[in-house]
């Protein structure tokens, strides 16, 4: 079972990865990991709140099963297409911003994955 603040910590090592080292920049290969890792950190949040609402967030009382199933069932491609139509229903402020921040990692971190170093230039100030 996965640490309850796995995807916090995902998170902490993105923002370290992307923030680079004392006065360096990062470099494409930090960019890349940082922008794929919070996109996993974001990812994993999601599977969590999902599981933990429909299975159950006590593990002491919920069928641990069901819940890993529901976690690991959650897939990559549903989850965009769901984030990208969120912004046309009056969700509150907090589920438009993850849709919104869940969208921009998943195609930073393709592009930065294989669009090359050109697209680092474009990420600035996104991540």
């Amino acid at each position: 079972m996965l640490d309850p603040g796995f995807h916090h910590d995902l998170m902490d090592l993105a923002e370290s990865l992307i923030e680079g080292v004392g006065d360096r920049e990062p470099d494409h290969a930090e960019m890349a990991r940082g922008a794929g890792t919070a996109y996993y950190a974001m990812f994993h949040a999601a599977a969590r709140v999902i599981s933990d609402v429909l299975i159950g967030d006590d593990p002491a009382s919920r069928p641990n099963r069901a819940w890993v199933e529901f976690y690991r069932g959650l897939d990559h491609g549903v989850a965009n297409t769901a984030c990208d139509r969120a912004k046309k229903f009056p969700f509150p402020p907090e589920i438009q911003k993850f849709a919104e921040d869940f969208v921009t990692l998943q195609v930073a971190r393709h592009a930065l994955d294989y669009d090359g170093a050109d697209v680092v230039a474009n990420m600035e100030g996104k991540l």
